[in-house]
């Protein structure tokens, strides 16, 4: 995945999914949160920032079924490959707003930073590698 400069993508978990996030260019700052609510109010989440961690080229991070987290993009472009459990799109991932506390689900598919703009990008590709259990 390529994601322009200043690039945020939105807070997220991964569902169920074990994913591997690694960085081959570019530097970008991975947010972690965590919920703070009792979980009984369904599309209620409240969420704070635990932690900011900086990542460059060669880093790997472990994101653990349902961590939320979000990814922003320094100055540069940030080139990673993702490593997922399951196909991208193909599950419901969590949303959510701290500003508003809602929450929701939604597939891997609608998951692009906000000012991703694939058609001005000078290089753009998606590489994503599927571990199952046949493996």
């Amino acid at each position: 995945m390529i994601k322009d400069p200043g690039s945020r993508t939105q807070i997220h978990d991964h569902a169920h999914n074990w994913t591997l996030y690694g960085v081959l260019d570019g530097h970008e700052t991975i947010e972690r949160y965590e919920r703070i609510d009792d979980r009984s109010r369904p599309e209620y989440a409240d969420i704070r920032r635990t932690e900011n961690v900086k990542v460059g080229p060669g880093k790997v991070d472990l994101v653990a079924p349902y961590q939320i987290h979000a990814e922003e993009s320094g100055e540069e472009r940030t080139v990673a490959i993702i490593v997922r459990a399951e196909k991208a799109g193909g599950f419901l991932q969590g949303r959510y707003d701290p500003a508003t506390k809602n929450t929701g689900k939604a597939t891997d598919r609608s998951r692009f930073p906000t000012n991703w703009n694939r058609a001005n990008s000078r290089a753009w590709f998606s590489f994503v590698v599927i571990l199952t259990s046949n493996l």
